[in-house]
């Protein structure tokens, strides 16, 4: 709203609102918009209400993908966990570790170890969320840049290209 109040065209204050929330569920309310304020044409209400009805849904399904996420993480929390109070039991108990005072226990102690580290890194690769790509972000590749003049006696953004 205060980049409108000084002179920003619309479209561009649009654009630098979905900037300003970086999320493809943001991109198309503000293609939305961005279209109404170039076209000012009827329908906006109803695409409006037709993406809210989507976003709805997305972000349902959003949530049930966090949902089955968090299930791994729990799992290799208490995986971790009880691996800690085996190996703090082993400080306590002496007998309980004696065998891998050899050289062959120090070796099968460092695979056990390396294949621990293995799994607990390859979970967080499965659970990582790898967000979805923005659709209203400028094209590094592009030749065409905007450069916005921005402020109270602005006139329009001019598009300068770079060869």
């Amino acid at each position: 709203m205060d980049r409108l109040q000084v002179g920003w065209r619309p479209v561009d204050a649009l654009r630098e609102f979905g900037d300003a929330l970086g999320d493809a569920t943001a991109d198309k309310v503000v293609a939305a918009l961005v279209l109404s304020a170039a076209d000012r044409g009827p329908g906006l209400a109803q695409a409006l209400e037709d993406l809210a009805e989507s976003v709805h849904e997305e972000v349902a399904r959003r949530r049930a993908i966090e949902a089955d996420r968090a299930k791994p993480r729990t799992t290799m929390r208490w995986m971790t966990i009880i691996t800690l109070g085996v190996i703090g039991c082993g400080f306590l108990i002496p007998s309980y570790t004696a065998p891998y005072g050899t050289l062959l226990g120090q070796l099968v102690l460092a695979v056990l170890l390396a294949g621990f580290v293995a799994v607990l890194a390859l979970m967080r690769q499965i659970a990582d969320i790898k967000p979805v790509p923005r659709f209203l972000i400028a094209d590094p590749r592009s030749a065409v840049t905007p450069v916005a003049i921005v402020g109270a006696g602005a006139e329009e953004p001019t598009v300068e290209v770079t060869a």
